[in-house]
């Protein structure tokens, strides 16, 4: 039932209902002006949700976590699941990451040169509004297939 569930983001305050403890992190990737998204990676609890069950083919990355967090181990395995992709678009790549103790220095990439960000660096690219507006048209859609099913 929606009144036991919050779409709230981090941070707002839960009214109405229970604050759900439902989690999942999100990496989102793009090129510099926005054209070009990767496919975001999901980082959920279970490593087969139930709502995963008759699907064959996600439009997205998933790993599983016992906390729903990124780790070391999850981004090395995407970035270079990512440098695979660009070698064999033979294409070069800077990729601009913060300094968050997840993204561990990885050797070997062909395709991709990591460049890490200042340490304290307070405005990083994707905050200047792609991650807001992701979890702005993300509640929307959501709110809409709720509403869809609701028996009027």
């Amino acid at each position: 039932m929606l009144s036991e569930r919050t779409l709230n983001f981090k941070g707002e305050k839960c009214s109405g209902g229970k604050e759900a403890k439902q989690r999942i992190s999100i990496l989102l990737a793009a090129n510099m002006n926005g054209t070009q998204k990767l496919p975001p990676l999901f980082i959920g609890k279970y490593f087969k949700p139930i709502c995963f069950k008759n699907v064959n083919k996600l439009p997205a990355a998933y790993h599983a976590n016992r906390n729903p967090w990124m780790t070391g181990h999850i981004y090395e395995k995407w970035l270079r699941d990512l440098d695979r992709r660009f070698l064999s678009e033979k294409r070069k790549v800077p990729l601009i990451v913060d300094n968050c103790s997840v993204h561990v220095e990885v050797s070997d990439l062909k395709a991709i040169r990591v460049e890490f960000l200042p340490p304290k660096v307070i405005l990083q690219p994707m905050d200047q509004g792609v991650i807001n507006s992701f979890k702005r048209i993300y509640r929307k859609v959501l709110l809409q297939r709720v509403i869809m099913g609701l028996e009027l």
